[in-house]
């Protein structure tokens, strides 16, 4: 298994792929873990770290000229929570095809990056899910193309009314109203010693 040096990063191969975008190689390394990017600075506009063995996606340094991720072909279950606008303000285009996420919730990591319009996770278990593409739209709105298909005006619909539901069955419950009890008023008995002067005032008289 090989790790990502700097040096490993500073000599792979490199080339502008057919839109014109700098790539970085690092496909087939055996790789276990992102790291040591911080190296390539904005000298790229695209990794491509496909056909290794990555499990996790992360964390990443600030990379501001990064558009295009491809980490297809791993093992991918989950993705940081720290991928977002401040580390990679371009990114606009992620492919984890053939990875292993299961949970919507890990994709949902990815709505911190406003730039992402791109995202292929054909072959994962997540694509099982009824509905996904709807689903997934609620948690990253911003996205235009899901597997390489673009998102039509009748799923974004779709994935407002979802939204909206969901949104109603979160909100709290409403907290009980408190009712003001009235005051029992009580008559007063007059004490022992007043009801005693009262029965001599009307033997007097």
């Amino acid at each position: 298994m090989a790790k990502l040096t700097p040096e490993l990063l500073l000599n792979a191969p490199q080339c502008l792929n057919p839109i014109g975008h700098r790539m970085l190689y690092l496909r087939e390394l055996q790789v276990t873990i992102i790291e040591n990017l911080a190296v390539i600075e904005s000298m790229f506009d695209g990794i491509d770290l496909s056909f290794n063995l990555i499990t996790h996606l992360g964390e990443f340094p600030l990379i501001p000229s990064l558009r295009v991720l491809l980490v297809a072909d791993n093992s991918v279950e989950t993705i940081s929570s720290f991928l977002s606008a401040s580390n990679l303000p371009l990114l606009e285009s992620i492919n984890l095809y053939h990875n292993n996420i299961s949970s919507l919730a890990e994709l949902g990591k990815l709505a911190s990056l406003p730039k992402l319009k791109e995202l292929y996770v054909g072959r994962n278990p997540v694509c099982n899910i009824e509905n996904f593409r709807v689903k997934l739209l609620t948690l990253l709105p911003q996205l235009t193309v899901i597997n390489g298909s673009m998102v039509t005006a009748k799923e974004r619909e779709q994935a407002s009314i979802l939204g909206k539901a969901e949104n109603e069955v979160a909100k709290p419950l409403p907290a009980p109203v408190k009712r003001k009890m009235a005051p029992v008023v009580t008559e007063k008995k007059p004490a022992r010693a007043e009801m005693l002067n009262m029965a001599l005032a009307d033997d007097f008289f």
